[in-house]
């Protein structure tokens, strides 16, 4: 059991109080969460460490409150969950931490929806990869954050903040590749998740993709994927250099 006061979990929330409540009553009971609030003042909120409100802001910005909060809380382990995620498993926060700490891969993303190309068992824990973003529930290190910095605020209307996240994960090398994106092995059966769905505003949405391009030299749908050949090798380089010792 990791030192609960440690780790920091934060729910992104927004006009939708009954799945927040929902959300927050299938956290462990040794879990007190952080919150963001858009565009809804919630009337009942229940325990909680510090939540703020805020109004028609982009989700690179919410994220980075919570983010900071917990930091500034010494919180070192950082989970982010959005509102239509439900926890199945009390010990999802130390199985994450524990696939993290074995593996040296220290941002795991629950992968919804989608089949998983290929595991890497470390001891006791096992690591599946899938090759899509997701972001309704995921854990990053304090130390990544420092490495990498926060999120991009200028992606204003939350479709890519977290693709520009993860890529500059990987231009670090603290990915094993691209399309190589970590998660427990199972984690469905750690986690129940309505699958988020933007609806897709054109004109915002090439906005968004071309500032990737300008900023990153790239663009996001032609990232190259690695060759698992190279995946493989990268995770040794990675373990060796960034997992710890219990």
């Amino acid at each position: 059991m990791y030192k609960k006061d440690k780790i920091g979990v934060g729910i992104l929330t927004k006009n939708n109080e009954d799945a927040f409540n929902a959300c927050f009553k299938s956290l462990p009971d040794y879990i007190t969460p952080y919150a963001c609030i858009v565009n809804s003042e919630y009337k009942d909120i229940p325990s909680i460490r510090h939540h703020i409100y805020s109004k028609d802001v982009c989700e690179a910005w919410s994220k980075n409150n919570l983010l900071r909060m917990m930091i500034n809380d010494e919180c070192e382990h950082l989970f982010i969950l959005k509102d239509n995620t439900a926890i199945q498993n009390k010990n999802i926060f130390n199985d994450y931490i524990n696939a993290a700490t074995k593996s040296g891969i220290w941002y795991l993303q629950f992968n919804e929806n989608q089949k998983p190309k290929n595991s890497i068992a470390y001891d006791n824990v096992s690591i599946s990869f899938s090759n899509e973003v997701c972001d309704n529930f995921f854990y990053i290190h304090r130390g990544v954050i420092k490495n990498i910095g926060f999120y991009d605020e200028r992606y204003s209307f939350g479709y890519l903040e977290q693709t520009d996240l993860i890529y500059r994960l990987y231009k670090k090398n603290l990915l094993p590749g691209w399309g190589w994106f970590a998660d427990l092995e199972n984690s469905n059966s750690y986690i129940s998740s309505v699958y988020n769905t933007l609806q897709l505003n054109k004109q915002k949405e090439y906005f968004e993709k071309t500032w990737f391009t300008f900023k990153n030299k790239t663009k996001p749908n032609e990232i190259p994927v690695t060759s698992e050949s190279e995946v493989l090798k990268n995770l040794e380089k990675i373990k060796s250099q960034y997992a710890k010792q219990q």
